[in-house]
């Protein structure tokens, strides 16, 4: 087994990478996997960057356990099938990486892509994303950004369906029945932030074949009638109350 781990600065945040080349017995390499996760927010916010540091930390340690143990044990198993039918063997890859959307203002959103190799059979990416309030170091939840107002939601997930249709017309290769789905699918956790633009998207599978990979609408802060979220101290309010009230323009479905 060759492990390393390693921490590159970049700003004031820090990407700590695990690496590891797992083998089995005496025979070859049957797993490798590389985690990247961010670290170093408490060095400008010490209250609330720990928080966000212990999170991603016990996130990475989750994580290697699971590659470790359920996720070598099925290389091992691969490994084996492919020695007994006298078949070439790739070992298996697991990796982690994140891409740091918005850093500025005591806001951090960043989203995280995950992905499993076995059999030389390339895997799809599972992403995730998170926003926080660097602060206090709680995360920023969507109904945060557009209140507990069932209209504004629906009129984000109307905005986002029009988009995905101007996609499909410009030849994504999107299921006839997307509009559907995109409301089925729908998740709140799934959106991180840019500079200009708020970023919803949904896993492969959800709205296209998985090798279409992940699905995702950019909607401007200006067209939604929303402004990009700063923290200056820890909240001690509603963070709606800091944006300005939401209006649509259309009306949005009941059915949402």
């Amino acid at each position: 087994m060759r492990e390393t781990r390693e921490t590159r600065r970049e700003g004031v945040l820090s990407a700590h990478t695990r690496r590891a080349a797992l083998s089995y017995g005496t025979a070859p390499i049957v797993l490798c996997y590389e985690l990247s996760v961010p670290r170093g927010a408490a060095r400008a916010w010490p209250r609330g960057g720990r928080r966000v540091d212990r999170c991603y930390r016990r996130l990475a340690d989750c994580l290697e356990r699971d590659v470790r143990r359920p996720l070598r044990r099925r290389a091992v198993r691969l490994y084996c099938a492919a020695v007994g039918q006298r078949a070439p063997f790739a070992p298996a890859t697991v990796a982690l990486s994140y891409t740091v959307t918005l850093l500025t203002d005591g806001v951090l959103s960043l989203y995280r892509d995950y992905t499993e190799e076995a059999d030389a059979g390339a895997g799809a990416v599972w992403r995730a994303a998170e926003t926080w309030n660097l602060c206090d170091g709680c995360p920023v939840a969507l109904r945060d950004l557009l209140g507990r107002c069932r209209r504004a939601r629906a009129g984000l997930l109307a905005a986002a369906v029009d988009t995905l249709v101007a996609q499909r017309r410009a030849g994504a290769p999107l299921y006839e029945d997307f509009p559907a789905r995109a409301r089925r699918f729908f998740a709140a956790e799934r959106f991180y932030l840019t500079p200009d633009e708020i970023v919803i998207f949904w896993n492969p599978g959800q709205l296209a074949p998985r090798c279409a990979g992940v699905c995702s609408v950019r909607l401007p802060y200006g067209d939604m009638g929303l402004t990009r979220p700063m923290f200056g101290k820890p909240a001690r309010h509603l963070w709606r109350e800091t944006l300005p009230r939401l209006t649509w323009s259309a009306r949005p479905e009941r059915t949402v």
